[in-house]
């Protein structure tokens, strides 16, 4: 019985040492259709994206450290990225979309995922 108090005493404690934590968002997320989605010329430039058919465009940063890639798949150049892009873009239209991971203090692009449609 011992054993049972202590184990619930433990618990509650922990429970609010941890329960008082925050945890502060440092990276936000964009998930867009393709067709919403400018992709960079170059290697440094930005990515512009559009939320909405009534929403602003928004423009990213991109720089060297700008991942690309397919879902699951290891990253790949710029370059390479905007050849598939553009090959699912022609194949499958609005079905296609891509995910956009950008650091909330810069506004930098971490990295573009493409999500081909199944």
């Amino acid at each position: 019985m011992k054993r049972v108090t202590l184990a619930a005493a433990v618990a509650l404690m922990c429970g609010n040492a941890f329960g008082a934590r925050t945890l502060e968002p440092i990276e936000g997320a964009y998930e867009l259709r393709l067709a919403d989605v400018v992709l960079p010329a170059s290697p440094l430039g930005s990515l512009i994206v559009r939320s909405c058919t009534a929403c602003d465009p928004v423009a990213l940063l991109v720089d060297g450290n700008t991942t690309y890639s397919l879902v699951g798949q290891a990253p790949i150049t710029l370059a390479d990225f905007t050849v598939v892009a553009e090959q699912l873009r022609a194949s499958q239209g609005e079905d296609a979309s891509v995910g956009v991971f950008y650091d909330l203090g810069t506004q930098r692009v971490t990295r573009v995922v493409l999500f081909p449609a199944h």
